[in-house]
């Protein structure tokens, strides 16, 4: 991949997120207007399962696609056949245990029964989001950030026209039928999404003569999976303890609710908007980090990742200071909320870290680091619960605060420093980066 590929690509890419982004934004606050605050929190609730299930069905196997189908080229086919081959018998058993135990999961660890109609919904998705994700990884090995972008945008305005025409035609009205139209909408798009990328994939793929065994495509996923798993799981007990515990600190059930869908559902995605850039960036680099440290070229991994970070370093930076000036007016504008907008505000020196976090766990994947990101994950998982454990009783949602910042500094200096060694950068690397320059391929 060249320069003039890598900065088109990476310019497809971050368009698309961000077109993706600001749909999803504009969605969240028309739903938010139909279902309200409490509203908000059940869709959270309900969203963490989700995305438990959906990072069992689907982690570890775009980036093991993408990294496999890079370094072995002749294994393509083979790459992605067997990685389909493990999607759909993850997701068919995944879906089965969420469909027969969705009362349970809604009356027991979300403390909801108004959830289970919409857990049932997801259950159908779990294993087309694996193919998907197979399918995108073939794509990204091969520098094709198109069809994929065609893919997903189809996936989301499919969700979105869907989900909205289906909530206001038909008037639907109380939480829990609100909440099954919104995930039957999802896996409705899930089904455009996997039908468009099969399409794609048949029409672009080359023969190829290589076999790859099976092991291969295990040991890449495995350490992704179970990190995943792990960060998921942990996260998961996370996000189903913060209401709890938000009651413990004096708060009512549905104010509790109501704020932990103003942090879930309102500040967080905001948090994460501009990421697009750095996220696209990670992505296109993986494969490309990926086969320049499978030939042995170090002083091209070093470079990449010096830019790497150094380019998302300043985007953070500069992002982080638009928000600290227009996060009330902007929160006030979108939800009518100061108390939204007060959060942003106080959450946005954490872009840098979050940001810089993100990218150095991408770059190490693609150095095959999956290991030590699963290590680091669970740490963090860990140590994370214990915080939300001792000071969400004692301060609200102030202690969750704390939490956050805890969690992003030890993150993101535990990750750079592992990112540092493995790409054979220098002590003092992190103050080097306020002099990098856009990462480019042909150095």
């Amino acid at each position: 991949m060249n320069r003039r590929q890598l900065l088109g690509g990476v310019t497809m890419l971050s368009l698309s997120t961000l077109f993706l982004r600001g749909v999803g934004m504009a969605y969240r606050v028309v739903l938010s207007e139909r279902i309200g605050a409490e509203g908000m929190g059940l869709y959270q609730l309900i969203m963490t399962i989700y995305l438990l299930f959906s990072m069992l069905s689907s982690a570890g196997l775009t980036i093991t696609v993408s990294r496999l189908c890079a370094e072995r080229p002749l294994a393509q086919r083979s790459v992605v056949g067997k990685a389909c081959g493990l999607a759909l018998a993850l997701g068919l058993g995944l879906c089965l245990v969420l469909y027969i135990g969705s009362d349970g999961i809604a009356q027991y660890l979300l403390s909801d029964e108004r959830a289970s109609d919409a857990l049932r919904w997801i259950a159908p998705s779990l294993p087309m989001m694996g193919i998907s994700a197979a399918l995108k990884g073939y794509f990204l090995a091969r520098g094709d950030v198109l069809r994929p972008t065609i893919a997903q945008v189809s996936e989301q305005l499919a969700r979105v026209s869907l989900v909205l025409t289906l909530l206001f035609r038909y008037d639907v009205t109380g939480l829990s039928s609100s909440c099954s139209v919104i995930f039957f909408g999802a896996t409705a798009a899930e089904v455009v999404s996997m039908a468009m990328l099969g399409f794609f994939y048949l029409r672009a793929a080359e023969r190829t003569s290589e076999a790859l065994p099976g092991g291969f495509l295990l040991r890449g996923c495995g350490p992704i999976w179970l990190g995943s798993l792990m960060q998921c799981g942990m996260q998961t007990v996370e996000n189903l303890l913060i209401p709890t515990l938000l009651k413990a600190s004096g708060a009512s059930s549905a104010h509790a609710l109501s704020q932990y869908g103003m942090l879930g559902g309102m500040v967080v995605p905001f948090l994460m908007f501009p990421a697009a850039f750095p996220a696209a960036l990670g992505t296109l680099l993986l494969p490309e980090i990926a086969r320049e440290n499978a030939a042995g070229h170090a002083g091209r991994v070093r470079r990449l990742t010096k830019r790497t970070l150094g380019a998302t370093l300043w985007m953070s930076m500069g992002f982080c200071a638009v928000f600290l000036v227009t996060a009330k007016p902007l929160m006030r504008i979108l939800y009518d909320s100061e108390a939204a907008g007060g959060m942003l505000r106080l959450l946005a020196p954490l872009m840098p870290l979050l940001y810089l976090d993100n990218i150095a766990d991408a770059l190490l994947k693609g150095l095959g680091k999956q290991g030590a990101t699963m290590i680091v994950e669970t740490a963090d998982s860990i140590l994370r619960i214990a915080g939300i454990l001792i000071l969400l009783p004692r301060m609200g949602m102030m202690g969750y605060v704390l939490v956050l910042y805890a969690s992003g500094i030890a993150c993101a200096a535990v990750r750079l420093g592992v990112l540092f060694r493995a790409a054979g950068m220098p002590r003092g690397s992190l103050l080097q980066l306020f002099g990098s320059k856009i990462p480019t391929v042909s150095d």
